[in-house]
């Protein structure tokens, strides 16, 4: 519960406060910033660092790729057909093809599914969290400029991305136990991701862009909120004849709202910020609505 009340209160505080004109002009740079650089690096060297490597973990692990996939050739192929701007269908990519499985998905599959389920809850997250660090970075890095860059460019981009990096060094760190300062530190380091980027959000939703980008806004959350999971669950379920936790917590996880740090990443890359804020602002209250009506469909699939 104080997770939710957390993502009320931040997101509030952040529109609050840009109502309010108490924070300067780059602020949401500056915020920005820190995750970047700070919050997800040490999330990535915890939850990599900790991702078991085995046969089990593959499907929840895929689940944020299909789904990214999904997006990002759907929202290409509408924005050809209706002449949409790359840097807009990659916004919508790295928003609304990339969830929230991490601080919304904990608490919300320990509240309908129990503790248990938790673990393959945290594996559909770092696979959201890897999706996110290398196609969704190598996507902005891409999209980032209005000339075609080069390829000496995007890789110079992918190699000085810190989350990317320290999801390397977390890999090679596998097999090494960190000392318990090391985990102390790199906890109460990512424990800012949530608070800080919710805040930047708040801070940077343009409310008067809402009806010119309507329709983004729209195509992007009824993706997220409502194909991402019916793909999941029609792959997974039917065509794989899957049952069981496996696959209700990937189709679950797969519902959750837009991801923050997708947002993040798409406003730093200059993607259609303005409507990366909306689908993030907007779409996060919504698919706090929208989960436990999945919850309600999955009790046929248990």
């Amino acid at each position: 519960m104080s997770n939710f009340v957390l993502i009320i209160l931040c997101f509030g505080l952040g529109v609050l406060l840009d109502r309010l004109g108490r924070f300067p002009k780059n602020a949401v740079d500056a915020l920005n910033a820190f995750l970047i650089h700070i919050s997800v690096p040490a999330l990535a060297l915890l939850y990599v660092h900790d991702l078991p490597l085995n046969v089990d973990t593959l499907l929840p692990l895929s689940m944020a790729w299909i789904v990214f996939a999904a997006g990002l050739l759907l929202f290409k192929a509408i924005g050809r057909a209706c002449n949409m701007s790359p840097q807009t269908y990659g916004c919508l990519a790295l928003t609304s093809a990339l969830g929230n499985t991490g601080f919304v998905g904990y608490p919300m599959i320990s509240a309908f599914f129990g503790a248990e389920a938790l673990g393959l809850g945290i594996i559909c997250d770092q696979g959201t969290f890897f999706a996110m660090s290398l196609p969704g970075m190598l996507l902005a890095a891409r999209l980032s400029s209005s000339e075609t860059p080069s390829m000496g460019g995007v890789l110079k981009k992918l190699l000085s991305f810190p989350p990317l990096l320290a999801v390397i060094a977390g890999l090679f760190l596998h097999e090494v136990e960190y000392p318990a300062l090391v985990v102390d530190i790199l906890q109460k380091l990512s424990a800012t991701l949530t608070p800080l980027a919710l805040i930047s959000v708040g801070l940077s939703i343009p409310f008067g862009a809402f009806r010119a980008r309507f329709w983004p806004l729209a195509l992007g959350l009824s993706y997220k909120l409502l194909v991402a999971p019916a793909l999941i669950l029609a792959l997974f379920g039917a065509v794989m004849g899957l049952r069981g936790d496996i696959l209700t917590i990937s189709v679950f996880s797969a519902a959750m709202p837009p991801m923050v740090l997708g947002g993040v990443l798409a406003r730093e890359h200059d993607l259609a910020p303005d409507l990366a804020s909306l689908i993030v602002g907007i779409g996060t209250p919504i698919g706090l609505l929208t989960a436990p009506c999945w919850r309600f469909l999955l009790q046929f699939f248990g």
